[in-house]
């Protein structure tokens, strides 16, 4: 059997992004250097036989998102379906965490995911956020206070920043009660 894909494009003046995803959820947004071609690669990689059907209503909610986000400054909650390992799904779980205004390090990821030694493991999970935006790994940056790397470009991940009221030099001085106090919450799944 095979799995449907719904996908559209919401315009904005930063370029145009592709939303995907299926009846249960949000499954990918992609960048404005993204093309439909890496859609259906990525599909391909996780879903059996993927059809896609260009849905606007389908993705209207998504699209709504974004466009408070890039009205209001402020991420909604949507629902999302991850593709990936137990481990990047602990830590774009972690991600969803990090409070708007607020940037944290690779390290404290590792730290909230239940592995403060696996840095570069941290690093690619975040880096493969199959959801930029609206899942906020542009909010991890480097423990010294460099931005780090984005799928996006630095350019892009440093606007983003800028557009949450976030300037630099960026600061991992995060003691944030509501993330810690969220990997903390029983229902946190950490990474085994």
């Amino acid at each position: 059997m095979s799995a449907i894909v719904y996908w559209d494009r919401w315009q904005h003046s930063w370029g145009s992004f592709y939303l995907a995803a299926t009846t249960e959820g949000l499954i990918r947004l992609l960048l404005p250097h993204e093309s439909l071609d890496e859609l259906a690669a990525w599909a391909a990689r996780y879903l059996p036989g993927p059809s896609f059907v260009e849905d606007p209503v389908m993705l209207a909610p998504y699209r709504k998102a974004l466009d408070y986000y890039f009205t209001d400054r402020t991420l909604p909650k949507v629902p999302v379906v991850w593709y990936g390992t137990p481990f990047q799904k602990a830590v774009w779980q972690a991600l969803t965490l990090i409070p708007q205004g607020q940037t944290v390090s690779y390290r404290r990821i590792a730290e909230a995911v239940g592995h403060p030694h696996a840095l570069r493991a941290v690093g690619t999970a975040v880096g493969a956020n199959p959801i930029p935006i609206l899942v906020p790994c542009h909010r991890v940056i480097r423990h010294n206070g460099t931005l780090g790397q984005y799928a996006g470009g630095q350019a892009l991940k440093a606007r983003l920043l800028a557009w949450e009221g976030v300037s630099g030099p960026w600061s991992d001085d995060f003691t944030s009660p509501s993330f810690a106090s969220s990997v903390d919450d029983p229902g946190f799944q950490t990474w085994p």
